[in-house]
């Protein structure tokens, strides 16, 4: 099983934010702003009982942000808009990322988790605003262990018709254009869990948190040390020469560039089955 670390959600450069941790711990990734979709931010429903068009419009100061259209991709709560009859969660990629993603054999059972930039929230006077002390972090958000691999076609939706709200079956895609669907239930390493194959965590967790504590560069994070190249328990499919060490043995990595997929290759999985299902745990 190889595991895809997939950066999805607002930040400072698709939305100008980051997304939402609320003062009960709970937190939801705002989907990225999208002129072609055919879903509104108003027309999504949080897990947490907010309106995606109410929390867009109040964190960004923009009150007209709540009816602009919205890219609702990976699509992985089921409660966030009407669905027709065989929906699963799915994820949407589409030129030189799904390059990334096709040279490295993503397949079935390969588990993407996606994460993104969040910051924490205070409520005053009933509106939700952005805690001052509190820096921005990646925190992993969701998941999708993939069961099925579907080009973005008529065909396509002919036989998966549920899939026609789908943002990436609307505008000009770039190259490949494909869907992920999840599976049923999540498997690692070939044990199965009570969990579905695709969904969101509702609650910020630390197990979850990829920035360094109490660092406020998002993108300087803390990982377990076998994460390190120099133990070769995993391979990253980026960043070979932004590693070190920290005091406490962890392995710090500082991912730069733009990039939406890393994959591990996870040659040893001990680790790597107790580090996810401390993820799954909390």
């Amino acid at each position: 099983m190889k595991i895809i670390l997939s950066r999805k959600g607002v930040d400072s450069s698709s939305g100008r934010m980051p997304s939402p941790i609320f003062p009960d711990g709970s937190l939801v990734s705002l989907p990225i702003p999208d002129k072609a979709s055919p879903i509104t931010y108003e027309g999504i429903q949080a897990h947490n009982g907010w309106n995606m068009g109410e929390l867009v419009a109040m964190l960004s100061g923009k009150p007209t942000m709540s009816a602009w259209r919205a890219h609702l991709d990976p699509d992985l709560f089921d409660g966030a808009m009407h669905r027709l009859k065989g929906w699963k969660a799915v994820f949407g990629q589409q030129g030189a990322a799904q390059g990334h993603l096709r040279n490295h054999d993503i397949s079935n059972g390969d588990l993407f988790l996606f994460f993104g930039l969040f910051r924490e929230t205070v409520l005053k006077n009933g509106k939700l605003c952005w805690k001052s002390d509190s820096p921005q972090k990646h925190v992993i958000w969701g998941w999708l262990q993939t069961e099925t691999i579907l080009p973005v076609s008529e065909q396509t939706l002919c036989s998966y018709p549920w899939l026609d709200y789908h943002p990436h079956a609307y505008g000009d895609r770039i190259g490949q254009n494909v869907w992920y669907i999840a599976k049923e239930q999540l498997s690692l390493f070939d044990s199965l869990l009570n969990i579905r194959g695709g969904g969101i965590f509702t609650h910020f967790a630390p197990s979850r948190q990829l920035t360094t504590t109490n660092q406020n560069k998002a993108s300087c994070w803390s990982l377990p040390r076998w994460m390190h190249p120099s133990r070769r328990e995993v391979t990253f499919s980026r960043f070979t020469n932004q590693w070190s060490t920290d005091q406490e043995g962890m392995a710090q990595l500082t991912p730069v560039g733009q990039w939406q997929e890393c994959i591990l290759h996870c040659h040893q999985p001990i680790n790597v089955k107790i580090w996810l299902e401390n993820i799954f745990r909390t």
